[in-house]
């Protein structure tokens, strides 16, 4: 008998039952990797392997599909008012409340002092490339001591590092666009065939909001003489013709901004991880042929 033994997924029946099952199957994988036999060479030994990876593939299936549910049931809430403003708190099922929204004059306010009372825990995510995250770093930094304007100028580039990085961009497609980059991290949401659609149209459609809303505003085209916009303008920050003060509020929706690329840059790497991991592959893939040093890369990724 194998002592690694394939998971079998449980019935769901609530939000939140794909994340608990994935907590309780990383355990699993975690503690079967002590147990895995270093020769796959034999058939007892073969099976104990294809089980420890088809088990790595049912928990990113479980991610995935966690990742996806909470878009289709964040959205049951209407969040209309805090879209108009350029509040996209994606993923919403993470949303943080402050009181009642009643006791502050302004929607801003309210925003600002939920995300300020909260921002070390909030904007905690790392970026996935090392200089730029020691960039976002500094605009935590230069935030924290009220230096608004240096804190917007530092995060409109990395901003434009996601944009670039998740829409998969090349020097071959030509001038590089934020409208083109944009629309094509949309086109490469993935649609995986066992998630339901309908939660797929969800998830697509909060970061389509999000898309719209820069391109209305961050990134609009405007001239000196036109009246200063209610929301910050890259153009206008960057050349010079901003004519009002940058608030806490311009740079806390940009801290959100990069937050929810960060959140759909890992959906990328769960779909990535879902295809190399595979059943087709499970078959015959071992740590032999993995090697150790992708093996180990395997469970540092589990244990993030």
């Amino acid at each position: 008998m194998t002592k690694i033994q394939e998971y079998k997924i449980e019935p769901i029946y609530a939000s939140g039952d794909y994340g608990r099952q994935a907590i309780i199957l990383r355990d699993k994988i975690l503690s079967d990797a002590k147990l895995l036999p270093k020769d796959s060479k034999t058939d007892e030994n073969k099976w104990e392997w294809c089980n420890f990876y088809q088990n790595v593939y049912i928990y990113w299936y479980l991610i995935l599909q966690d990742m996806f549910e909470g878009a289709f049931v964040a959205s049951m809430d209407d969040n209309t008012a805090n879209e108009n403003a350029g509040w996209f708190t994606y993923p919403r099922k993470h949303r943080i409340h402050l009181g009642k929204a009643d006791d502050y004059k302004t929607i801003d306010e309210y925003n600002a002092a939920v995300y300020n009372k909260y921002f070390d825990s909030f904007f905690n995510f790392t970026v996935s490339s090392e200089l730029v995250n020691k960039y976002f770093i500094e605009a935590k930094t230069a935030y924290k001591e009220g230096k608004y304007y240096c804190t917007v100028c530092s995060l409109f580039p990395i901003i434009e590092y996601y944009s670039r990085l998740l829409s998969a961009y090349s020097s071959e497609d030509g001038n590089f666009t934020q409208r083109t980059a944009l629309n094509a991290i949309l086109e490469r949401i993935p649609k995986w065939p066992s998630v339901p659609s309908i939660s797929i149209d969800y998830f697509t459609n909060e970061y389509r909001k999000i898309k719209d809303f820069m391109l209305d505003n961050y990134y609009k085209h405007s001239k000196q003489e036109d009246p200063e916009p209610q929301f910050i303008c890259r153009h206008r920050l960057l050349h010079g013709i901003i004519t009002r003060d940058v608030t806490a509020s311009d740079c806390l929706r940009l801290f959100l901004i990069i937050r929810s690329f960060s959140y759909l840059e890992r959906l990328f790497v769960v779909a990535e991880k879902l295809i190399k991991y595979n059943s087709l592959t499970l078959q015959t893939e071992d740590r032999l042929l993995f090697g150790d040093e992708e093996y180990e890369k395997l469970i540092a990724d589990l244990l993030q």
